[in-house]
């Protein structure tokens, strides 16, 4: 799905993809018309959490204007299904993963912001 990936340095990238959008979880907000097919009650939303109605939720909006999203290599924590988790009480391994640190919907501005990060 990505249209164009640019690796800035070794530690940065910009990426063409879709924006996250956040939602409470309704049978509207739920149809295949408005998200994609996959967002069902029961199964992981954009950020791992699971979907209930009338709870918040994230989406990826395949069906909007993509944004150019800026990524840092960082040191996270991972769960047992190795999402990246900030609960000490959930981490049982440490890796190194790209992390976003930012969004435009505009590629010269991405680029402005991944050439600012160190």
């Amino acid at each position: 799905m990505t249209r164009e990936l640019i690796q800035v340095t070794p530690t940065v990238r910009v990426e063409c993809g879709p924006v996250r959008r956040a939602t409470i979880a309704t049978a509207e907000a739920l149809d295949d018309r408005v998200t994609a097919r996959h967002y069902q009650v029961g199964k992981r939303d954009a950020l791992g959490k699971p979907i209930a109605i009338g709870e918040p939720m994230t989406y990826l909006d395949y069906r909007g204007p993509w944004g150019w999203h800026v990524y840092q290599m960082q040191p996270v924590q991972l769960d047992a299904e190795g999402r990246i988790t900030d609960d000490p009480a959930q981490s049982v391994a440490a890796d190194e993963r790209y992390v976003e640190v930012g969004v435009e919907m505009d590629r010269a501005a991405s680029l402005e912001l991944a050439g600012g990060i160190e």
